[in-house]
């Protein structure tokens, strides 16, 4: 059970960053 907090960690740091930037790199993630 512990890998499953440590993953949802690492996603919610990525999103952070990733909305820091503001870069499309968001949709590149959802795949559009």
């Amino acid at each position: 059970m512990n890998g499953i907090p440590s993953i949802k960690i690492e996603i919610d740091v990525d999103n952070k960053l990733e909305t820091n930037k503001s870069s499309p790199t968001v949709h590149k993630t959802n795949g559009n």
